[in-house]
């Protein structure tokens, strides 16, 4: 379908879609893939082939796929490159994966529970350490060289839930920003929490798809808390709306505290296990946000304002 062309821009256009079509679980539309690629560029300037290509694999796609382009999940008896036997689409290895100690003195580990990550945690007593999730953070400040312990908390499925009630919508720590914006598309049909579509809105113009595939609400949060100057979009439209944070100290304690009261708060030993949104009737409150930055995608932001 011509959609590589030099071939130099083709690795971010395919890890992009990979990126959608994960985050969506295979169901996306025309629509939403042309939004997808804001953050791509091709040197060649031949976006129409490389979209086509892209629409093709929409639930409402148009584009008719040529018959010699044949899809590699139709493709029979793929072998595994870990076991050498036949693919089952049921990969394990992350689940059981141990810690790692590397000869330059860092080391990771993956626990898969909060009461893991605690135990992890309380074992490095005096250490320094980083909570990896997305790690986006990198691309905007440089990581403290004297951290060599990092733990990644992808596999921790109770800081990945949330949950909408009358009364509160709940926001798990490491959901994505992709993620938190389909939430908010379900929660925006509730009364009380019809402001989550401008949430969503906003939420649209957070860098671009990969980030906010990768980029979580708490690593987002903690960037504003370690670098008081970062202008976080999650930050201000979350003290607008009067949002709490939900940190945990310990397996057995956790607190709520406004957002002011969290960039005052020394976080070792703790995470932020979840953000929780009030409601609001529509009929009595308005809110709106904006952003004023060079271009829609850039990282460089001018003006952010949140209301109620």
């Amino acid at each position: 379908m011509n959609g590589t062309q030099c071939g130099f821009c083709s690795p971010g256009f395919v890890m992009s879609m990979y990126g959608l079509l994960k985050s969506k679980g295979g169901n996306v539309t025309m629509e939403e893939v042309e939004n997808s690629f804001g953050g791509n560029i091709c040197r060649c300037t031949g976006y129409r082939p490389i979209l086509d290509t892209m629409k093709s694999f929409a639930v409402d796609s148009t584009i008719e796929v040529p018959e010699e382009c044949q899809d590699i999940e139709d493709i029979n008896n793929i072998i595994c490159t870990q076991t050498s036997n036949l693919c089952k689409r049921s990969c394990s290895i992350l689940s059981t994966r141990p810690p790692i100690n590397y000869k330059d003195g860092s080391d990771w580990s993956w626990p898969k529970s909060i009461s893991e990550l605690f135990s992890t945690i309380e074992k490095l007593k005096i250490k320094k350490y980083f909570l990896v999730a997305g790690n986006t953070a990198t691309g905007v400040f440089r990581r403290d060289p004297f951290i060599k312990t990092f733990i990644d908390v992808n596999c921790v499925s109770e800081l990945k839930q949330h949950s909408i009630t009358p009364k509160a919508l709940t926001l798990g720590a490491n959901l994505s920003l992709t993620d938190t914006m389909a939430i908010f598309q379900e929660a925006a049909k509730m009364k009380g929490f019809e402001y989550c579509q401008q949430l969503w809105n906003h939420f649209d113009l957070i860098a671009n798809l990969p980030v906010r595939n990768m980029g979580t609400l708490a690593g987002n949060l903690i960037m504003k808390h370690n670098h008081n100057d970062f202008p976080s979009d999650v930050y201000i439209v979350f003290e607008a709306l009067n949002a709490q944070v939900v940190l945990q100290e310990s397996l057995v304690k956790e607190r709520a505290v406004t957002m002011t009261e969290f960039l005052k708060t020394e976080m070792i030993g703790k995470i932020i296990r979840a953000i929780i949104l009030p409601p609001y009737i529509r009929e009595q409150y308005i809110f709106d946000s904006y952003k004023v930055n060079i271009s829609h995608y850039t990282l460089i932001l001018y003006i952010l304002q949140s209301h109620m």
